[in-house]
């Protein structure tokens, strides 16, 4: 995933999203090699932000995952949040891919 074209597994106008200005990756949901959102710990929800609208089973199944690694992380019960917006990482400062659904809703 260190390669510069990343079109293999991220459709161009997602970079901003996953990638901040330094080349530095967050946290995403893969399926199938393709990267479909990010996800991030932001207690006590484990947020999801997806590039495109998902339905039935493989949104059953990311909601399944997100609530396994929620709870790994955390060694409780978590709730799942939905994001539907995020400001792109390009645009905040250094550190965000760390927390990238943050100050989101």
């Amino acid at each position: 995933m260190g390669y510069k074209d990343r079109e293999r597994y991220l459709d161009r106008e997602h970079y901003s999203y996953v990638f901040d200005r330094s080349g530095n990756a967050t946290s995403t949901i893969l399926l199938d090699g393709k990267v479909l959102g990010i996800w991030d710990v932001d207690q006590p929800f484990i947020k999801i932000f997806f590039f495109e609208n998902l339905e039935g089973r493989v949104l059953r199944e990311t909601y399944s995952k997100a609530r396994s690694i929620g709870r790994f992380m955390t060694g409780k019960e978590i709730e799942v949040k939905e994001c539907h917006s995020m400001v792109p990482l390009t645009q905040r400062t250094a550190g965000a891919v760390m927390s990238p659904l943050k100050d989101t809703a």
